[in-house]
């Protein structure tokens, strides 16, 4: 017996689910976070609001949250206000970013003492969900810094930023293994301390 339809690979029908995912999203985002396709209208609205006030808004790169439930946002202008560490370091070959470079940025101890809290973990988050585990006692032995700049120029997200953990690796052998290497995380958005 010969089908009526052909038959679909698992990629092939996703033309027809993904239409009704769309659908169903957009019925369901009513009081809870916006789908995709609404978020690109709500910003596409909040952009043409932008143009009639001549005013821009920026956007938060960081969000930095308690255990208690209290939390901050940053924008890059905010980070940039705050005293400034600069470290000049070569990280590990499997980071992808050869060579020493000169890098800039808030010390990680700095922000937690901004909220007065008193961490054993921090949580951080990237924007690709990738997290990573950093113990209160770093801070205090390393000073890793949470850098938005590198050689004098902003990191971009295609660059690994606009936020990147950095350890001075130079400045303490020890940090050369994997613990470490795993600890210094990209694209850092969310930092949660617990």
């Amino acid at each position: 017996m010969r089908r009526c339809f052909p038959s679909f690979g698992r990629r092939g029908t996703w033309w027809l689910v993904s239409p009704l995912l769309a659908l169903t999203n957009a019925v369901s985002a009513a009081g809870t976070s916006p789908a995709p396709a609404t978020r690109t209208a709500a910003s596409a609205a909040a952009r043409d609001t932008s143009r009639e006030t001549r005013t821009a808004v920026a956007a938060p790169v960081l969000v930095l949250r308690t255990a208690a439930g209290r939390s901050w946002r940053f924008t890059l202008a905010d980070l940039r206000e705050l005293p400034a560490q600069h470290l000049r370091t070569t990280l590990p070959a499997a980071l992808g970013l050869a060579g020493a470079s000169d890098w800039e940025g808030v010390p990680l101890s700095r922000l937690v003492a901004l909220t007065g809290a008193t961490p054993t973990t921090l949580t951080l988050t990237a924007l690709n969900g990738y997290s990573v585990a950093v113990p209160a006692q770093d801070l205090a032995r390393f000073d890793p810094v949470l850098a938005y700049r590198r050689d004098g120029h902003e990191i971009t997200v295609r660059d690994k930023g606009p936020l990147i953990l950095i350890y001075p690796f130079d400045r303490h052998p020890e940090l050369n293994r994997q613990v470490y290497i795993n600890r210094t995380i990209w694209q850092v958005h969310e930092i949660v301390l617990e």
